[in-house]
């Protein structure tokens, strides 16, 4: 990524009024996931992000403040930035995770992913 596009780019916090255009994002996610991921984003620990390119939603992320875990090959650019931000990778390869929870709205989602974990020192 060329770091005039990433200077372009911004990053704030999640809004209510973000939901319909994060759903849109993840084609399995829905507006119930992203309002829970607000409503835990109001405790410690915990925030859930935009990135903005010109002021229009491009992508999302859940920031744990322990480190931050991202599927490398299935999402290269955010593995990338990652990178580019000082991120260091704590595996020496991805590991497989199987996830599952349940929405407010109980309905379940379930999922697998092949992730690795990224520590950057503060």
């Amino acid at each position: 990524m060329d770091s005039e596009i990433v200077s372009r780019m911004t990053v704030r916090d999640a809004e209510a009024a973000d939901v319909p255009v994060l759903t849109a994002i993840k084609e399995n996610g829905t507006e119930a996931l992203h309002r829970d991921r607000l409503r835990d984003a109001q405790g410690t620990g915990f925030r859930y992000l935009v990135l903005l390119k010109q002021q229009e939603i491009i992508g999302f992320a859940c920031l744990v403040f322990l480190h931050i875990a991202v599927e490398p090959l299935d999402n290269p650019r955010a593995y990338t930035l990652y990178l580019r931000l000082g991120y260091e990778q704590i595996q020496s390869k991805p590991y497989q995770t199987i996830w599952e929870f349940q929405d407010s709205e109980g309905k379940m989602h379930r999922g697998e992913a092949w992730i690795v974990d990224l520590v950057k020192q503060l």
